[in-house]
């Protein structure tokens, strides 16, 4: 019987774009995982296991087109 520890699938990044950078750190800084890096355009949260969370900023007038 394999377990989630055993599993063969592995996430390396997860990329999301968000629309408010900040609130969007800040939702996971209370989360418990608050970025290591940041500039205007991205953050990057660590996970665990090398895995990282990329935040992109969107800008809506580019979404629309």
């Amino acid at each position: 019987m394999k377990t989630v520890a055993d599993s063969e699938l592995a996430v390396a990044h997860l990329v999301f774009k968000v629309a408010d950078l900040k609130s969007s750190c800040q939702f996971y800084s209370k989360l418990g995982l608050p970025p290591f890096a940041t500039d205007e355009k991205v953050a990057i949260i660590e996970l665990r296991g090398g895995t990282h969370l990329l935040l992109l900023s969107v800008d809506d007038r580019l979404e629309k087109t």
